[in-house]
């Protein structure tokens, strides 16, 4: 399985960035002695994994097994029996993908970041809350532009900071 695996990787190789093809490689390396088209025993082995991972890798095997079927690299007629499984046992599924909501809402946050003495430590805090970036970008901000994922450079609105903190850095 692990050739299949690798012409996978190679066939996606134009598509994908190269974080993508590390990461799917990765997954699939680490189930692909199991994929076997049962997913009962996928499922047991990603028992240990956490609900997220567990779905993501689920998805990746989905795509990978539709991938095979179509391009004759596994010969039958049976649908995707991974994505048979989902279907039929959604309920595993259900809220993997929700997030934890904060406990306190901007303007608390807002008013406990204000209390702190250091201003160049509420400054970058403040931006951080109001802009949305990653905290990776904002160790590359510099004039409102920060360098993003993709290594694209964008610009940043700092909304709701008080007026003493906008631009001064």
């Amino acid at each position: 399985m692990e050739h299949l695996v690798t012409a996978y990787i190679e066939d996606h190789k134009n598509a994908w960035t190269p974080t993508t093809l590390r990461s799917e490689r990765h997954r699939l390396n680490r189930v692909c002695n199991v994929l076997d088209g049962s997913p009962e025993r996928l499922w047991e082995v990603l028992g240990k994994l956490g609900r997220y991972t567990r779905c993501t890798v689920w998805t990746r095997v989905c795509s990978f097994w539709d991938w095979a079927i179509e391009n004759g690299k596994i010969e039958t007629n049976a649908p995707n029996p991974y994505r048979a499984f989902r279907n039929k046992n959604a309920r595993l599924f259900k809220n993997a993908y929700v997030r934890k909501k904060p406990d306190i809402t901007l303007a608390e946050a807002r008013e406990r970041l204000l209390k702190i003495p250091d201003q160049d430590a509420v400054r970058k805090a403040l931006t951080l809350l109001t802009s949305g970036m990653r905290y990776e970008e904002s160790l590359t901000l510099k004039d409102g532009m920060v360098l993003g994922k993709g290594e694209k450079l964008r610009a940043v609105a700092v909304d709701g900071e008080p007026e003493e903190y906008r631009h001064s850095y």
